[in-house]
């Protein structure tokens, strides 16, 4: 049964995202055929944003050792999470919208920004179901099923994506996707390891002299 586009319940949230896992790229392009104006589609994206930084609070919370020397996490967390949160999703936006167009396909930056917040929203319902599985799975003390957890997790949402950004710029090939997603975030992160060099900056000693 094809989930309802316009049932905004928890339930109906959770239907859709269910068919979303099944199938991506078909529920893709139901999602894409709504047609949302763009001032909605970035308070989406917005909302979406501060709710997984709470979420990966309490994940710290639950789950990190105890408060940091000198800090307080739990008052600057959220702020700095969401924060963050917030500039990744508009970078990744506009990362699958322009490298993709360079790439050859035929998307635009609405359909980037609808399909990149829904995958948001599909990322908060696996956090919560991480979650939930890794507080059961801290009472048997061990770790290895945890990070099962957060691997199947991770490759999940991953799959997601790629069927997203295909579906957003009419790509055939999930594979080729996949790699052009794959040299993307090597060359983003190349260049910002080149740009923190040149402010002085390492990882292995800090701040340079």
């Amino acid at each position: 049964m094809t989930p309802r586009l316009d049932d905004f319940t928890p339930g109906g949230i959770l239907a859709l995202v269910l068919a979303t896992l099944r199938d991506p790229r078909g529920t893709a392009r139901q999602i894409l055929a709504m047609q949302l104006p763009q001032n909605v589609l970035w308070l989406i994206l917005f909302t979406v944003a501060i709710v997984s930084a709470l979420i990966g609070q309490v994940a710290a919370l639950l789950f990190l050792p105890g408060p940091v020397p000198g800090g307080d996490p739990v008052i600057l967390g959220p702020l700095l999470m969401a924060g963050l949160q917030l500039g990744g999703l508009v970078l990744t936006v506009f990362a699958v919208h322009h490298i993709g167009r360079i790439m050859g396909g035929q998307g635009t930056l609405e359909r980037s920004l609808l399909l990149m917040s829904w995958l948001e929203v599909v990322m908060v319902v696996v956090q919560l179901a991480q979650l939930v599985l890794l507080f059961l799975l801290s009472f048997t003390g061990a770790g290895f099923p945890g990070l099962l957890v957060m691997v199947a997790s991770f490759a999940l949402v991953t799959w997601v994506f790629t069927a997203f950004v295909a579906e957003i710029h009419g790509f055939r090939s999930l594979w080729l996707v996949f790699l052009m997603t794959i040299a993307s975030v090597l060359a983003f992160s190349f260049a910002l390891s080149l740009i923190l060099s040149f402010m002085g900056l390492t990882f292995t000693g800090g701040a340079g002299a």
